[in-house]
């Protein structure tokens, strides 16, 4: 049998037709077809939709621990450049696959609320009337920032005063 081209695109277009009937079928069940078609269309989408899932937050701190002491710039999303907050937490997740949006305000509108806190959280802040900081949670009631206060990119206590009067909110994007 010779296929052509246009007769494989038909029948890559059928088969992932009939697995999204049957998709459709066993959705009750959270059933989904797992062909290695299905699976790679599926890893696509994710990839290109900035959702690839991260197993475990170890990968995510480790990035973030390895920026310590980077110098605070306002603006700035690189380890050449140095960091803001967002800049920090954008550039860590995207490393990852995770695309965050580039500002603090709008990372708080991205992911799911949560009340209690695991390694990986987005921790935010309300730091003025206007303003709005924004951390990676690390665990044991502390998070990684870039300060603007002390220069560089450090680990924080929640518990502080400080940063205790002025959270608001924690988000889970993996």
């Amino acid at each position: 049998m010779d296929i052509q081209p246009r007769n494989l695109k038909l029948l890559f277009i059928s088969i992932l037709a009939l697995c999204l009937v049957m998709i459709s079928f066993q959705s009750e069940s959270g059933a989904v077809c797992q062909c290695k078609k299905c699976r790679i269309w599926r890893a696509k989408q994710a990839k290109r939709l900035g959702r690839v899932k991260v197993q475990n937050s170890s990968v995510i701190l480790k990035t973030a621990y390895s920026q310590l002491g980077r110098r605070y710039v306002w603006g700035g999303d690189s380890p050449r450049s140095g960091f803001d907050c967002s800049g920090l937490t954008f550039w860590v997740y995207r490393r990852h696959g995770i695309n965050l949006p580039r500002v603090s305000y709008n990372q708080l509108r991205t992911g799911r609320s949560v009340r209690y806190l695991k390694p990986g959280d987005l921790v935010f802040f309300r730091t003025s009337a206007k303003s709005m900081h924004v951390g990676i949670y690390i665990g044991n009631y502390s998070f990684i920032h870039s300060s603007k206060s002390f220069g560089r990119v450090m680990t924080a206590s929640i518990n502080r005063p400080y940063w205790c009067n002025r959270f608001i909110g924690a988000r889970r994007v993996m």
